[in-house]
């Protein structure tokens, strides 16, 4: 792999993992502080405000939070061994198609469960 491209990789890596902390974090202070969910990781129109049932909502975020938290951090640690192989490049390119779909499936399924309003209004527009 190329020189400069090493210094990257790490503080791609890093970043990843930072990323990871912080899921883990909103999960810790939802569930063991009790604290209400962080909805930053929402898109903007979802707000706890609008939801037809919080509670069931962020047991469902905190399942995403930390499945995705975890393996955040179990990447950044793994690509730490393996970042410098070429082949890992194609493991990571599937790796992030995987968190991104499941990410979209989340925020749809999420939408489709506790903001059924916000569904009718974009189905509405793509008729127009």
């Amino acid at each position: 792999m190329m020189e400069g491209m090493e210094g990257f990789f790490d503080l791609f890596s890093l970043i990843i993992a930072a990323y990871g902390v912080y899921f883990l974090y909103i999960w810790f202070n939802t569930m063991v502080r009790k604290k209400p969910i962080d909805t930053k990781i929402l898109p903007t129109d979802l707000t706890m405000d609008t939801c037809n049932d919080p509670d069931q909502c962020a047991a469902y975020l905190l399942r995403w939070l930390l499945i995705t938290g975890l393996s955040l951090v179990v990447y950044a640690a793994v690509s730490y061994f393996f970042g410098r192989e070429l082949w890992f490049i194609w493991v990571i390119v599937g790796y992030f198609a995987v968190i991104l779909t499941y990410y979209g499936l989340t925020m749809r399924t999420l939408r489709r469960r506790f903001w059924p309003d916000t569904v009718r209004k974009k189905k509405k527009k793509h008729k127009q």
